[in-house]
């Protein structure tokens, strides 16, 4: 896509029990409180699943600078459930996956755009979006795929909002 890319493109193994996160700067839309907003992005991604633990990403929204997240009401693939013991092998602090049995990216997808409607609470001057993404342990010393692939088109938000820089 033209515009801006983020994220991390893998075509080998990824790591894992390995968490990241790319949090956009608070965005102004108190000029959009009457208006429907929407998060557009394109994105590809290939995660680890055995059937019963999916590593994934999700896509947030935060109506307070950050000081809490929420997941947007969407149509998403999937639940991520992250695996943080197998064989007696675990995750350093094993319980600190905050993607863990939320709604999102699971499995493969490849490029695609997703619409995301921003929930009208969080049509504030204190709107932040957070992309994260997790992988637990697998049955295999690596995992493969890639990890989310964010590309951002000309405009990020939907009608009436200016794109994240």
């Amino acid at each position: 896509p033209d515009g801006q890319c983020f994220g991390a493109e893998r075509t080998q193994n990824y790591a894992q029990c390995q968490r990241g996160e790319l949090i956009s700067p608070k965005i102004d839309l108190s000029a959009c409180k009457s208006l429907k907003v929407s998060l557009v992005f394109e994105h590809a991604y290939a995660f680890w699943s055995n059937g019963s633990f999916f590593d994934g990403g999700i896509a947030e929204i935060s109506s307070d600078d950050g000081a809490t997240w929420t997941v947007p009401t969407a149509t998403y693939p999937g639940t991520v459930k992250i695996n943080p013991t197998i064989n007696g092998k675990s995750c350093v602090l094993k319980d600190s996956f905050h993607v863990h049995n939320k709604m999102g990216f699971v499995q493969n997808a490849a490029a695609s755009t997703t619409t995301i409607d921003i929930p009208a609470s969080a049509v504030n001057d204190k709107m932040r979006i957070r992309f994260s993404q997790a992988s637990g342990v697998s049955s295999d010393t690596t995992n493969a795929g890639i990890a989310m692939r964010i590309g951002t088109s000309s405009t990020v938000l939907g009608r009436g909002a200016s794109a994240i820089s």
